[in-house]
Order: structure tokens, then C-alpha cells, then sequence
């Protein structure tokens, strides 16, 4: 999708399926590497969130995290 269309933010899930969303992160950075992924997570994800941080993501949030956060 993102090979044909004018993609310019994706939001994936951090646990999703068939590919994760760090993978996820590392596929669009080598294939299209202007496109920023933010990565979502539950909470009580946060360690495995933080374990993201060494992928390509442009940033992550847990879906309990005020607007302020």
C-alpha cells in the first residue's frame, strides 16, 4: 500500500500480526525511509516499547496517554 499511495504518517499497533510494528518500522525505513511510524502500545507495554526504541520509529505511545503526553 505504502508503495503506491502517498502515505505520510503510519500508526501500528506494537504487538500487530503478521509483522510487529518495530518490524514493521525497519521494512518502511529501508523501503521508504520519509515516512514516520508511531508505534502504539497497551500499558504495561512499556518495556517492550522502550526495547522499540532501537528501530526506525519516529515515536511511541502507550493508548492511555493524555493528550498532553
Amino acid at each position: 500500500m505504502v508503495r503506491s499511495t502517498k502515505v505520510q504518517l503510519v500508526c501500528c499497533e506494537l504487538n500487530s500480526q503478521p509483522m510487529t510494528g518495530p518490524e514493521l518500522a525497519d521494512v518502511l525505513s529501508a523501503e521508504r525511509p520519509g515516512i514516520p511510524v508511531i508505534l502504539l502500545g497497551e500499558a504495561g507495554d512499556e518495556g517492550a516499547l522502550a526495547g522499540a526504541l532501537n528501530t526506525k520509529m519516529a515515536g511511541l505511545f502507550t493508548k492511555s496517554a493524555s493528550p498532553v503526553e
